[in-house]
């Protein structure tokens, strides 16, 4: 937020520059405080202040550069929904951590309550056959268009029409207009959790028949 208040009270003084020179400081900090502290420090000064740090998922290293920088563009870019990931996948890892093999782990962890550390989840590769992380992908969105598509038929079937050509919305429209995002969000936040652990119906885990014997 400094960054940003800093950047507004420059612009009258970059009035007369090209678009280029406006964009090259708020650039220039994002580049700074998310990249290039991730590869040289472990972390951003959120992660520092909460005793956490961003290292390579495959060894106890930093990141290198070229992984950080794309690690914070795909963050930028998806924004909160990356974190949705989080609950599904084994290692706890958000959606910009799976794409830059990265991991955020606990500093110290000896040092916090049980009930702040979380352990890996378990994959059971012995019982069950998992379907192919293609497979889970395509599925997981199909849900996801239907969930959306059915949705909008929705909002279109319950709001007047005056909200929907107008946006002269009254309480009830937005009433409903929110309850029926809220669902939506929820609905595609499960969609990516069960999708992902294999257990929606079209990409699930299959019970081994050699267990089903036993």
């Amino acid at each position: 937020m400094f960054v940003v208040l800093l950047w507004w009270l420059m612009l009258p003084y970059l009035a007369n520059y090209s678009p280029w020179i406006k964009l090259a400081f708020p650039a220039m900090a994002w580049t700074t405080l998310d990249p290039i502290l991730v590869s040289t420090t472990g972390g951003t000064p959120g992660h520092h202040l909460r005793g956490i740090t961003v290292q390579r998922s495959d060894a106890a290293l930093r990141l290198g550069i070229a992984r950080s920088l794309l690690r914070a563009l795909i963050k930028s870019l998806t924004g909160w929904w990356a974190f949705i990931f989080v609950l599904a996948t084994k290692r706890h890892q958000a959606l910009h951590d799976l794409v830059s093999s990265s991991v955020v782990i606990l500093r110290e962890p000896q040092s916090l309550p049980a009930s702040e550390r979380m352990a890996e989840r378990d994959h059971d590769s012995e019982h069950y056959e998992y379907p192919s992380v293609f497979r889970r992908i395509i599925i997981t969105f199909t849900y996801i268009i239907v969930v959306s598509v059915g949705l909008t038929l929705l909002k279109r079937a319950l709001l007047s029409n005056d909200c929907l050509t107008l946006g002269a919305c009254m309480t009830l429209d937005f009433a409903l207009f929110h309850l029926l995002d809220i669902i939506w969000f929820l609905a595609v936040g499960a969609a990516v959790v069960f999708g992902w652990r294999s257990d929606l119906p079209g990409a699930r885990k299959r019970k081994l028949e050699s267990q089903d014997l036993n």
